[in-house]
């Protein structure tokens, strides 16, 4: 609900933002304005570590906005995951010693990338001590 409520204040200031950018930068299409205020964007997540990755890309920047014109970024997402157990006892649960086929999906939804390589990461031990 907090993300809901920040999100419909902010959209006055985004708006705000925006017709600024607008007004300097007039031959920017819609795609391009977008990626001017998401792009020059401040992060906030380490003032909200409750909520890391789930306020967009940061706090709206006039000032920053207002700057050289910026290149859209790839923005990835995870859109699946797939865990296939390999060998083991078959009951789909990945257990110390099993094997398992990990398949991940990932979505660039924004700018075009090339080269791009992708590390799969724990954020916690595993709970397998060995």
């Amino acid at each position: 609900m907090l993300v809901s409520t920040v999100l419909r204040w902010q959209r006055p200031l985004v708006a705000s933002v925006a017709g600024l950018v607008k007004a300097k930068y007039p031959a920017l299409d819609v795609v391009e304005l977008y990626t001017q205020v998401v792009e020059t964007a401040v992060n906030i997540d380490a003032e909200n570590p409750s909520y890391i990755g789930l306020l967009g890309t940061g706090r709206v920047d006039a000032a920053n906005a207002l700057g050289d014109l910026v290149t859209p970024l790839p923005r990835f997402r995870m859109s699946s995951l797939n865990v296939t157990e390999t060998s083991g006892n078959g009951n789909g649960v990945l257990e110390p010693g099993e094997q398992a086929d990990v398949e991940v999906t990932v979505e660039n939804r924004w700018g075009a990338g090339n080269n791009i390589n992708v590390n799969l990461s724990a954020t916690t031990d595993w709970p397998v001590t060995g």
